[in-house]
């Protein structure tokens, strides 16, 4: 049974709390080297229909980007004040995410056309992309030491 409306987003609501508590612990210091995650608080996502899928961090700006696959869109969260900032919409099936501190970039592969978006994260303005062909869906970022 697939779930519907209400439970789908309960659902969506739970994994973003989840991971959005992980990205906000793992720049925590642990008290101790077996210490459980403790919900530090839940974040709405307001009109996502369907699915979310990757997530990326902005550690300098304390953002949290969320690939809504459901709604062809990336919102940015601010982990500050626990509220969206900010919308990329008109995406084709956005999952993969990356950020490219160094250049201050988002990267978003759109598994629907191929493309790879970038974005500057100041403003999520477009500043180019590149066509990797159908199912772009992963983005990892490894710096260069």
């Amino acid at each position: 049974m697939k779930p519907t409306g209400s439970l789908r987003a309960l659902g969506n609501g739970i994994c973003f709390a989840a991971a959005a508590l992980f990205l906000i612990a793992a720049n925590r210091p642990v008290a101790s080297a077996g210490g459980a995650l403790v919900l530090d608080a839940t974040i709405a996502l307001h009109q996502v229909s369907g699915r979310i899928d990757h997530l990326a961090v902005d550690v300098a700006r304390r953002r949290l980007y969320v690939a809504e696959l459901g709604n062809d869109s990336v919102d940015a969260i601010d982990l500050a004040t626990k509220k969206a900032t900010g919308r990329i919409a008109g995406l084709d099936q956005p999952q993969g995410l990356a950020f490219l501190p160094g250049k201050a970039i988002l990267t978003v592969a759109n598994a629907g056309d191929g493309e790879l978006s970038f974005f500057r994260a100041a403003d999520l303005w477009p500043v180019g992309s590149l066509a990797l062909g159908n199912e772009a869906r992963i983005l990892v970022f490894r710096p260069v030491p």
